[in-house]
């Protein structure tokens, strides 16, 4: 009977063996696979990162490039109003400079601000189509 004993316990520590060695090799299939599934988002992950740091410079160059437009637009506007503050004021004196102040509806609103540049100078404006006049409702019925 004891060599029953010893045959049993052989064959259930055997399987026992046998049982953790199938675990083991199932969890390390299962990480080497999960490793190249990780290998490959951190390889996404970091052209995503790539991307979006070009975009950022590329951004931030078109920002750079947006304010110097909006600074040199700044500087046209200030010597814009200077021309047309000088066309009024020569127009005053001369009949061909009052003559392009008339034909484009050039004036100068409000009193000289500090530097002697305009307050406002007004441009001609587009003007609106004249509305439709809408038929009166006859009465009902008729």
């Amino acid at each position: 009977m004891s060599e029953n004993k010893f045959t049993s316990l052989s064959a259930s520590c055997g399987l026992l063996l046998f049982a953790g060695i199938v675990v083991s090799g199932t969890q390390w299939r299962v990480a080497s696979i999960e490793n190249s599934v990780l290998d490959a988002q951190r390889t996404i992950a970091a052209k995503r990162l790539a991307q979006i740091q070009a975009t950022q410079t590329q951004t931030n160059e078109a920002l750079k490039s947006r304010e110097l437009q909006i600074e040199s637009e700044g500087e046209l506007k200030s010597k814009y109003a200077a021309l047309l503050t000088d066309l009024v004021e020569l127009a005053a004196v001369d009949v061909d400079a009052r003559a392009i102040t008339q034909k484009w509806k050039i004036q100068q609103q409000g009193a000289t601000g500090v530097g002697g540049e305009a307050a406002n100078l007004q441009a001609p404006a587009v003007k609106a189509p004249a509305e439709v006049p809408r038929a009166k409702p006859g009465p009902a019925g008729g």
